[in-house]
């Protein structure tokens, strides 16, 4: 029996068309033809990538339903409409894909209810107990902009739940809410945690962030699905879009709970700052778009903690949050914490307050961070001039009125004198210039470890 596609690409070579159109024609059917091939050859691959693959336009039309649970979301702009040009076989595909990808988001609707009523339900778990330990009461009333969950105990609550409204399994599976035993039951993939939303750049809830009460997998995602993909995705960016288009300085941190703790201080304080989870160590740059796209001011802020792991992760989020924010500022926490957890210590709120209103630029961290690595040839003076070398593009991203005091520091940490520092600096930018270097990425001056012995000039 002919599939879909093939019963939309015969009745699209059926158009009628005047002659003087048939040859350009024969030529767009020529190159859906390839296309078509090329998506089928994609074996393995999501339907979502094969279609990207083929270079076809991923659409996929807002949900079109009251959402009651989260009414207090503005919607974004109406579904996308096609150009009547657009090609049967086009238009069939989108059109395919568009419905089950809506299912999958439907699913994933119901589901945030179910936490959601489970989670206001049990107000003497374990659950609720730990955001209120954490300074995050506020999740906790059904007015909040936080629709956050409860996933309950027993292996099949949310599949039971969600086949008695009508979803079938091959959707749950699809969603990546429910996964198969080796006997073929479904379980929840997401079982006594707390639950946050999950949103995609249209604000459509997509996935989801599940914290448990403890043991080694402490934060489980979503899995990756047509629909869902974490560096696709921000945790907080539907609750605190109203924040970002009044003027709030979105805050970047790694975990749900931080994002949540930098919202509550926000509206506390009313001082204007967005906290947005990219739920891991690794920021992309469609999240850094996504956050652009609502934020009205050029500054953000990254957030880490002060010890080893978090500044060599928060060092690499620069080029992206460069190329969106005119100002790309740090603010750096007690070893140990980070926002969620000060929060809750004594004075938690006025420390944290202090933390994001002393940002510093993200440059300087990367500069401190890059001569750390040289530190062990900083005793020969070609060490010290080549490791100035590498540091010199960071020092062009600080804020001019940073600049000065940036070389004095550099010229006591590396023993040199500030003028020879100052030519150095302006001398590598211009080497950098005449070989026409397209963009410095941090990965280009920290790709490498420095010599073990001294380097040469």
């Amino acid at each position: 029996m002919p599939t879909r596609e093939t019963r939309v690409h015969a009745r699209a070579g059926t158009c009628t068309r005047c002659d003087g159109e048939r040859d350009a024609a024969r030529s767009a059917t020529t190159a859906r033809r390839s296309m078509a091939s090329n998506m089928s050859g994609l074996a393995g691959r999501s339907r979502l990538d094969a279609y990207t693959s083929a270079n076809l336009m991923t659409l996929r039309p807002l949900i079109q339903d009251s959402w009651t649970w989260r009414s207090g979301f503005r919607r974004g702009p109406a579904s996308p409409t096609f150009d009547w040009r657009t090609s049967r076989l086009e238009a069939g595909v989108i059109n395919a894909m568009a419905t089950d990808d809506r299912r999958l988001i439907e699913a994933h609707v119901a589901a945030g209810q179910f936490f959601r009523e489970q989670l206001l339900r049990s107000t003497v778990g374990w659950a609720s107990a730990h955001l209120v330990q954490r300074g995050l009461r506020h999740l906790l009333r059904s007015s909040s902009p936080w629709k956050v969950g409860y996933a309950p105990e027993g292996w099949a609550r949310l599949v039971d739940h969600l086949r008695a409204q009508g979803f079938e399994d091959r959707t749950l599976l699809d969603a990546g809410l429910a996964s198969a035993t080796k006997k073929g039951y479904l379980v929840d993939r997401f079982r006594d945690r707390i639950m946050f939303p999950a949103w995609d750049s249209d604000e459509q809830l997509v996935g989801f962030v599940g914290r448990s009460r403890g043991g080694n997998t402490r934060y489980l995602n979503s899995p990756g699905t047509r629909i869902y993909q974490k560096s696709h995705t921000l945790v907080g960016l539907a609750e605190q879009r109203d924040l970002l288009e009044s003027g709030a300085v979105p805050v970047f941190v790694e975990g749900p709970m931080d994002a949540a703790a930098v919202d509550e201080l926000s509206r506390l304080t009313s001082r204007g700052w967005a906290g947005l989870a990219v739920c891991g160590t690794a920021l992309s740059f469609h999240q850094t778009r996504m956050v652009r796209q609502h934020a009205t001011g050029g500054t953000a802020i990254v957030a880490v903690d002060a010890d080893g792991a978090g500044r060599p992760a928060a060092v690499r989020w620069l080029d992206d949050l460069s190329s969106c924010f005119e100002r790309v500022l740090v603010a750096e926490f007690p070893s140990g914490h980070d926002p969620a957890s000060l929060l809750e210590t004594p004075e938690g709120a006025d420390r944290l307050f202090e933390a994001l209103s002393s940002a510093r630029p993200l440059a300087e961290l990367a500069i401190e961070v890059e001569l750390a690595r040289w530190s062990r040839v900083l005793d020969h003076i070609s060490g010290r001039v080549n490791a100035l070398r590498r540091v010199a593009p960071l020092v062009a991203r600080l804020p001019h009125d940073r600049v000065a005091a940036q070389l004095g520091e550099l010229a006591k940490a590396l023993e040199l004198d500030q003028e020879i520092v100052s030519r150095e600096v302006v001398e590598t930018l211009g080497r950098s210039v005449r070989r026409a270097t397209p963009h410095l990425t941090l990965d280009s001056l920290t790709g490498a470890d420095p010599p073990d012995a001294g380097p040469s000039l």
